[in-house]
């Protein structure tokens, strides 16, 4: 059986990881070389992308916002990128998310310490 590499090396990426081998619910595995996460494609540099198409990859589907789009794969190499945001908020709607994050920390603190002075634990569920 062949071994496969789940850490690649695309120079500009720092995280770029094939999701082969991973247990599937009907007791199989997923498919090396089918899907691969990468941290930031844009940061890819010529040799980045180059390593991507050698390693098969036909179609980027990239999940940036459309304010993030400047880059992208350089034309002359034969792959496609699909956006598909995951993840589009404007300023107003990430500032209602920090403060909602900040709230949940905060209280998450409290809970900690009433914990630790003899409290009751709170359900957080």
């Amino acid at each position: 059986m062949p071994r496969h590499r789940r850490d690649l090396a695309w120079e500009g990426c720092l995280n770029v990881r094939d999701l082969g081998g991973h247990a599937t619910q009907d007791g199989g595995e997923t498919a090396y070389g089918r899907v691969v996460r990468a941290d930031s494609v844009r940061q890819l540099t010529h040799a980045g992308w180059r390593a991507a198409a050698e390693y098969g990859i036909r179609t980027v589907v990239d999940l940036r916002g459309d304010h993030e789009l400047r880059d992208d794969a350089p034309g002359e190499l034969p792959l496609d990128v699909v956006n598909v945001p995951f993840l589009e908020a404007d300023e107003d709607e990430w500032n209602a998310i920090e403060k909602e994050i900040e709230a949940a920390v905060a209280a998450a603190r409290d809970d900690a310490a009433e914990t630790r002075d003899g409290g009751d634990r709170r359900d957080c569920g």
